[in-house]
């Protein structure tokens, strides 16, 4: 290997490269494949150069940008760095497509930059994060279709998609960066699915559908279920309880309606309260609810009543419209209503009929506008609530302002 002098520049002959200016510029002191001619702006550490995977708050710039980050890059991640914990695939009716979401949760201590995210199903429907959004240390974000509240069923969308949709009853999500998945779920009919209802990752499972997932706690809107934006609760354990289609027809007694609230408008009020007078748990989902015509509507989701409790099946789980009824069990939100003037209100699995309580207008049972009709606490049998006189009005003050003790025994008449 020889060297020579040619003007203002040493040639190097057999060497690999060229030979170093007389600044240095061009050295690659720390092996990195970086110079400080290139940009690194600190030639003395491998961990440093441009293109470099940035530690957030360290109070070091490795990427040689300017500035320490305050996030993880996209590109730094790994799959289950990031975790799809909850959505909502079959919004209400009155809302369509405008209500679905999908919630997001980052479980690293980190902060992470979401900007060149890409959502997608694994086939054709694919949206891409454009802009920067930062997702703080053990955070949620809600990426939906509709940021307006108002028009998309009460939630919080903190990023809207476009050209992007969930199929009501199978489908996949994915999130995936720079080529690799973080995260899926492929879903179907078999799992946690239903009208208004979203789909909730037990936060202590390993995200399988659906043995990982439950339906969503929780009241938002004016109807939905779930906690868009914080964290799942956990799923319950399996259910050791009787079953829909284990009942023999003495299990359930209707105990007390709301059929005339006064404390809010409309029919957002109205409330039916169902006893399980067994020593066993019960699980309502497969049951229906109908009137004396046969129109109804069906509990497609897990309603658990204790043994020895209640459930309240009301018209709205939202305090805000139902008049401040908490304790909602289940919501049967534009499908059903109670009519002042009487009805058959009919609990039925399938062509059996577990109870009926046929009330009227005054003339055997009582008829009070902002108080329930409330059975006396003896006569809890699906034979004796037939007897209008065994009813009396609810006296006990609840929410705002209506009487009743929904979810709770019953006063003496």
């Amino acid at each position: 290997m020889s060297a020579m002098r040619l003007g203002g520049l040493w040639l190097c002959v057999g060497c690999s490269g060229a030979m170093l200016a007389p600044d240095q510029a061009l050295v690659d002191a720390d092996g990195d494949g970086w110079a400080p001619a290139d940009g690194d702006c600190d030639d003395g550490s491998v961990e440093i150069f441009p293109l470099a995977v940035e530690v957030p708050n360290d109070g070091i710039d490795q990427d040689c940008d300017g500035f320490d980050a305050e996030a993880q890059p996209l590109s730094a991640l790994e799959p289950g760095d990031l975790w799809i914990t909850e959505f909502l695939s079959d919004p209400l009716a009155n809302v369509g497509g405008d209500g679905e979401w999908v919630e997001l949760h980052n479980p690293m201590s980190d902060a992470v930059e979401l900007q060149g995210l890409v959502l997608h199903d694994g086939q054709r429907d694919e949206v891409f994060v454009s802009e920067s959004y930062v997702l703080e240390a053990g955070g949620y974000v809600v990426l939906g279709a509709w940021a307006d509240p108002l028009r998309n069923g009460g939630v919080e969308v903190d990023w809207m998609w476009t050209d992007f949709g969930l199929s009501n009853d199978t489908d996949s999500i994915v999130i995936e960066a720079y080529g690799v998945v973080l995260d899926s779920v492929t879903y179907d009919a078999l799992g946690p699915l239903g009208e208004g209802l979203s789909a909730s990752r037990d936060p202590d499972g390993d995200g399988v559908w659906s043995d990982g997932w439950c339906f969503g706690e929780g009241a938002y809107g004016p109807g939905g279920e779930g906690s868009p934006g914080e964290a799942n609760p956990p799923c319950p354990l399996p259910f050791t309880g009787l079953r829909a289609a284990e009942l023999e027809g003495d299990e359930l007694v209707i105990t007390e309606i709301m059929q005339a609230p006064l404390a809010v408008d409309g029919d957002f009020g109205e409330w039916i309260e169902v006893h399980n007078r067994s020593e066993l748990d019960v699980d309502l989902q497969g049951l229906s609810l109908l009137d004396g015509s046969g129109d109804g509507v069906d509990i497609e989701v897990s309603v658990v009543v204790p043994a020895g409790g209640y459930a309240v099946l009301a018209a709205s789980a939202d305090p805000a419209r139902n008049g401040g009824l908490v304790d909602v069990s289940w919501a049967w939100t534009w499908d059903y209503r109670l009519r002042n003037s009487g009805q058959d209100v009919r609990l039925v699995y399938g062509t059996v009929e577990l109870d009926v309580v046929a009330y009227d207008n005054g003339a055997t049972f009582p008829d009070p506008e902002g108080a329930s009709m409330s059975l006396a606490p003896s006569a809890t049998d699906v034979d004796d609530n037939d007897d209008g006189a065994r009813w009396c009005e609810g006296v006990t003050s609840y929410g705002d302002g209506d009487l009743g003790t929904p979810g709770e025994a019953n006063p003496p008449c």
